[in-house]
């Protein structure tokens, strides 16, 4: 009798089948985060397409029709005629070329993938953020790997994005010129990857998703993001408040744990973030290991140790106590600054008058004092007024009150100290943090309120409401504010975008982009809420956690506006979103 072959190996279904589906998406995920030109974003979408015809498809766009994807679908319809009747042709089309590489993404996960599959797509997301953080610091280590990326983008023709970034020393601005923007996107995928670490079942799986979250949660530190690491601060909070009973503890232990390593790591880091080093990288991986270890050996146990809710309570007040008093200190107390090559900058606050110096150093050490008005703050102007120029000892200068910034630049041989500088006033300038990395000691100079970022990111906005209030009902299409900026800004700057996510859709697609936005966004949030309340899930619980940093980090910066966050952020919005649909919500 002949016996009837197995066509099990051929079947296009089963764990193997689903496992290649996962990362063939993962890879179509990171190409359409960097292949910025309109010619790739057209193949994305080709490809999605294609991929979107079937049974399969059509019965989960059935199943998936909710508000969040209705909201969705319609902001793209919108969001293409406004590329229609945009007057800015060029800018237009970047712009529907960027938004049509996130669609492709979102559209695949949305009516190609099951319920089965958003873990394995979570995974996708918390590598591809991984790999991008190594990629973004090794840019300013001039190492390897962004060698590596070069190549693999020249033979897509969009090199050309990449291949004069922007570095700053002791700073990863990332593969996107703009920290802000990169430490967001980490920050969602440490979100991602501390989930991966809460729910995993398996001892090595855990051990992989605690490097993708020191992989990315180090890359937020390193990117010196103040408003990403507050906004990333904000979502962690939230997940707490979202996150059932029975899951809290672990998971703000797991938290604890997490950020006291990274935080530790992130010292010799930001120190480390030079041409011809790979220690960086090296920390960032190595760091997912200690995590894995403190994890299992403190976590766990004391897990089962504080198990009573009131001693929940209890360990989480004392480590907020912690935290805070750490803070504190970390601004407050000051010491000795031992200069190296590059100089010293700190901010002065000084009533008018005449100032003079007096201290303790050693070596020939100069100082400069200078000072911009309100106006030049606003512009960005790199021209300060000189006060004072000269060795320090003999230093003399006078404010007469117009100043809206003073800053004082200490300069001298490698090795000079600097232990002292007091002014004529009694005013003791603080010099080096020793709780703090200089990068950080350096982010924390001045007001936050009275600085160029906040002024300009102000005026930007402004500005976009300007342009709203022109055209209120359908905007004036994409490329607006690139485009309408410098005809009524009321100084020159340059910025194509609204800090604004909102502000941007209003100025761009007026009321009925903004509509379709907050439909899209809204829907999302009822549906994860939705989910909380009625099954307490877990994953709808770090997905809430996603949605505020998303969306609070992008009412001061431009993440909506780039391909790569679009991408990202889309995916986290739409595919689990449509899985928990069909899950009955």
């Amino acid at each position: 009798m002949k016996r009837r072959r197995s066509t099990a190996a051929l079947s296009l279904a089963g764990p193997r089948w689903d496992a290649l589906m996962v990362v063939l998406f993962s890879i179509f995920l990171f190409f359409a985060m960097h292949l910025w030109t309109e010619r790739a974003s057209v193949w994305f979408a080709f490809i999605a397409l294609a991929l979107c015809i079937g049974r399969t498809p059509w019965r989960l766009a059935r199943e998936r029709f909710c508000v969040p994807v209705i909201g969705f679908l319609a902001f793209m319809v919108v969001y293409g005629a406004a590329a229609i009747y945009s007057p800015f042709g060029g800018s237009a089309a970047r712009e529907f070329a960027w938004m049509l590489a996130a669609f492709a993404v979102a559209a695949l996960v949305l009516f190609r993938f099951e319920r089965r599959h958003v873990r394995g797509l979570l995974w996708g997301l918390a590598a591809v953020s991984a790999v991008v953080s190594l990629l973004s610091t090794d840019v300013v280590c001039e190492g390897p790997l962004y060698g590596g990326f070069i190549a693999l983008m020249e033979q897509f023709g969009a090199s050309g994005v990449y291949s004069n970034l922007e570095t700053i020393r002791n700073r990863v601005n990332g593969l996107y010129n703009d920290a802000n923007v990169t430490g967001s996107l980490f920050a969602l995928g440490t979100l991602v990857s501390l989930y991966l670490v809460q729910t995993g079942e398996k001892w090595w799986k855990r051990l992989l998703a605690c490097v993708l979250v020191s992989t990315s949660a180090l890359g937020i530190l390193l990117s010196v993001s103040r408003g990403a690491i507050l906004c990333f601060g904000l979502s962690l909070v939230v997940w707490l408040v979202a996150v059932g009973k029975g899951q809290r503890l672990r998971l703000f232990l797991l938290m604890l744990v997490g950020a006291g390593v990274c935080f530790l790591a992130a010292i010799p880091a930001m120190a480390a973030v030079v041409p011809g080093t790979v220690l960086p990288n090296l920390l960032s991986v190595a760091s997912g290991g200690v995590i894995y270890l403190l994890d299992w050996a403190l976590g766990e146990r004391l897990e089962r140790f504080l198990g009573a809710h009131t001693r929940v309570v209890v360990l989480a007040a004392a480590a907020a106590v912690l935290i805070a008093a750490y803070g504190f200190a970390a601004v407050r107390v000051t010491g000795p600054y031992t200069l190296g090559e590059a100089a010293l900058t700190r901010a002065l606050d000084l009533a008018p008058g005449t100032y003079t110096v007096s201290g303790e150093w050693d070596g020939e050490i100069r100082a400069q004092v200078v000072a911009r008005s309100r106006l030049e703050v606003l512009q960005s102007r790199g021209e300060y007024s000189v006060l004072y120029d000269g060795p320090l000892e003999d230093a003399a200068f006078t404010v007469t009150g117009g100043e809206f910034e003073l800053r004082v630049q200490f300069t001298g041989a490698p090795g000079d100290t600097l232990r002292q500088v007091v002014l004529s006033d009694g005013t003791e300038l603080p010099l080096g943090y020793p709780l703090l990395p200089d990068a950080i000691a350096d982010r924390l100079q001045g007001d936050f309120f009275s600085g160029n970022s906040f002024l300009l990111r102000v005026q930007f906005d402004r500005d976009a409401w300007s342009i709203f209030t022109r055209r209120p009902l359908f905007g004036y299409g994409l490329g607006s504010t690139d485009n309408l900026y410098p005809a009524i800004q009321p100084f020159y700057y340059t910025s194509r975008y609204a800090h604004n996510h909102l502000l941007q859709v209003m100025a761009d697609m007026g009321l009925v982009g903004l509509a379709a936005f907050l439909t899209f966004l809204g829907g999302v949030l009822w549906v994860l809420v939705r989910r909380l309340r009625r099954e307490g899930d877990p994953l709808a619980a770090m997905l809430l956690a996603c949605w505020v940093m998303m969306n609070t980090h992008s009412l001061m910066e431009i993440n909506f506006s780039l391909q790569a966050y679009q991408c990202l952020a889309f995916f986290a919005a739409t595919a689990p979103g449509g899985a928990l649909r069909r899950a009955g919500v």
